[in-house]
């Protein structure tokens, strides 16, 4: 069974078996921070069940509409390193098909690539119910069951037969949430019921919400694997991230490039800084670290304004993937030397004003002052020394 962990943080809203894994190219002696890495010598992730294909999934007949998804997602094996599997996973987009009679379907945000399948629903004024023990899927030959999980105290799931799981729709926003309950998707093995994966504290944003990236350049060193697992090195890579600003938060797409260009992830804008905590997952059974020599850490670290090149920059530290297979934890490529290049603003500065900020208040969506950013989409309006007023939204 698998442990849990619920992080309280900004926009922590925080991953799962069975995926093909990848070799390490990379021996890394871990004396503090997780085991050594050695490269495997099979080419396949058994977990419970062994290898799995890349799953099929058809679409419910219905209206869909995109929804991006911060959790707590399953990462395999990653309690032999943190004592907890699920980690954080941020804007991971979703879609929910709005069917027929108040059906409604979500795509399966857990083991998505080998289990796919949509949980189903019903909605019934502001609350989605999705139906205990229904199967979403099928893999090598065993059907995977939906319940809600039960954690006890030695962090053992076990489901929950008696309750269906329940999302709350937030009528002024139309943000999707639980932020108690954990889903789990189970399998029958050995006659009884055994989690396979599971997540927690979901918090669906609609697309709408968010103000459209914006495109910085992006430079890097690179050591990774090719197809063939040759080993690949590049200096001064050049690639463009996107970056959504909501002014206290930023989320950016495109930190891993070579294998993981889709991948987002989560910053908080601090003063001159980008201030980036990991591990965040990017992929499923996936998540990342940083690197320093032989070491991986996991924590803050900083991306800091540099002046005279008008870029942010992370210094003595690098960035890299991290799975585990077989009581073995790999990496598969690190990117040292990277560099954001900022506009003339800055990503997490006012954009078009270099005045001083003398008054910050919060409003609701409906207009009411707040005292501060309340949980979800918040108004913030910033009064500038000149006399000019900067109206952001802030989810928080």
């Amino acid at each position: 069974m698998r442990k849990i962990l619920l992080i309280a943080a900004v926009l922590f809203s925080l991953g799962s078996m069975a995926q093909k894994p990848l070799n390490s190219f990379k021996n890394l002696d871990f004396s503090t921070k997780a085991m050594k890495m050695n490269i495997p010598t099979e080419n396949m992730h058994t977990g419970l069940l062994g290898k799995a294909a890349k799953a099929q999934t058809k679409a419910p007949d219905g209206t869909p509409k995109t929804f991006y998804l911060d959790f707590l997602n399953s990462c395999y094996g990653m309690e032999t390193i943190f004592g907890i599997s699920a980690l954080p996973e941020y804007h991971k987009a979703i879609d929910i098909i709005y069917g027929d009679n108040n059906k409604v379907y979500i795509k399966n945000m857990m083991c998505p690539n080998s289990i796919g399948g949509y949980l189903e629903g019903s909605i019934n004024g502001n609350t989605i119910t999705l139906t205990k023990g229904q199967t979403v899927g099928n893999i090598q030959g065993y059907d995977v069951f939906m319940y809600k999980g039960i954690m006890d105290q030695s962090g053992n799931i076990t489901p929950d037969t008696n309750s269906d799981y329940q999302l709350t729709i937030d009528p002024k926003s139309g943000i999707i949430s639980n932020s108690e309950d954990i889903l789990c998707l189970y399998i029958e093995y050995n006659s009884s019921l055994t989690t396979y994966t599971y997540c927690a504290s979901l918090t669906f944003y609609p697309e709408d919400l968010f103000p459209a990236a914006e495109q910085h350049e992006y430079i890097y060193d690179y050591s990774g694997l090719d197809s063939n697992n040759m080993e690949v090195t590049k200096t001064d890579a050049k690639s463009t991230i996107e970056v959504i600003n909501l002014g206290e938060v930023s989320y950016i797409k495109g930190l891993m490039p070579e294998k993981y260009e889709d991948a987002w992830m989560l910053v908080e804008n601090i003063d001159d800084s980008l201030k980036l905590s990991l591990p965040q997952n990017v992929e499923e059974d996936l998540t990342t670290a940083f690197t320093q020599g032989n070491y991986l850490y996991f924590g803050t670290k900083n991306f800091v304004y540099d002046s005279p090149s008008d870029s942010y920059i992370l210094n003595d530290y690098g960035l890299s993937d991290v799975y585990t297979y077989q009581n073995g934890t790999y990496i598969t490529e690190e990117y040292t030397n990277l560099r954001i290049k900022a506009t003339t603003t800055g990503i997490n500065k006012v954009e078009g004003n270099d005045a001083d900020v003398v008054s910050t208040e919060y409003f609701d969506l409906s207009g009411r002052r707040i005292s501060n950013a309340q949980k979800g989409i918040n108004v913030k309006v910033m009064k500038f020394s000149d006399g000019t007023t900067k109206t952001v939204k802030v989810i928080k």
